[in-house]
């Protein structure tokens, strides 16, 4: 994802006459803001699928870099559209969410909480033991059958 994201801009350097650095460097940025929000996303929805425990100091990670990603995504769209009057409040903005970022970790990572222990699939055919046994039978009627001679 993020090197078709270098591609385009490269082939829009090379490209495009009115290539335009300013612009393109904001447009660079955003697409990236977007390329991490999107794993963000991905992580997010894969622990809540495969239902992996979080623990206080991780959730206050991925909420402040979610903020942060959240916030620079939305200024640099409305900073695209609005154009360079938007330039002091993206400014304002961008050093908000940055600074929510920070005291959302500093809250979240202030003391060490370890991650709550990880709950054991229930097991309903009765063990290791019992695959072990099932799985010594079949190998012993394996042996069995490659002890006879072949047939003719």
């Amino acid at each position: 994802m993020f090197g078709v994201i270098f591609l385009l801009v490269a082939a829009h350097a090379l490209l495009l006459p009115n290539w335009n650095v300013a612009k393109d460097t904001a447009d660079l940025e955003r697409d990236l803001r977007v390329a991490q929000a999107l794993v963000l996303m991905t992580i997010i929805f894969l622990t809540g699928y495969y239902r992996v425990e979080m623990g206080k100091n991780i959730r206050g990670m991925i909420l402040g870099f979610g903020v942060y990603v959240g916030a620079s995504v939305l200024s640099l769209t409305a900073r695209l559209f609005i154009g360079p009057r938007f330039d002091t409040a993206w400014q304002i903005i961008q050093s908000s969410a940055y600074f929510a970022a920070l005291a959302i970790w500093a809250f979240a990572l202030w003391s060490y909480e370890p991650e709550p222990p990880s709950k054991p699939p229930s097991d309903p055919g009765g063990g290791y033991q019992t695959l072990a046994d099932q799985t010594q039978q079949v190998l012993e009627s394996i042996d069995e059958h490659l002890e006879r001679p072949v047939p003719r």
